[in-house]
């Protein structure tokens, strides 16, 4: 089964470039025009390109908790 992968600004290039080396399909939030949005925005960007997020944010477990538990 085939992923895709929408990388956050923080996600260091070498991962990313790692990754799409393995053949995974991935995007970079600065390629989709999304570097400066918030968390929030960024997984609903995710959802709707259906795109797994990658994010090395100490702090997302909990909005990605929030935001299921209001839908």
């Amino acid at each position: 089964m085939a992923c895709s992968l929408l990388m956050d600004v923080h996600v260091p290039k070498a991962i990313t470039d790692g990754v799409k080396r393995c053949g995974i399909d991935v995007a970079t939030a600065q390629q989709m025009d999304a570097g400066m949005k918030n968390d929030d925005e960024l997984l609903a960007l995710s959802v709707t390109q259906g795109r797994l997020l990658f994010t090395q944010d100490a702090d997302f477990l909990e909005i990605v908790l929030t935001s299921r538990d209001s839908h």
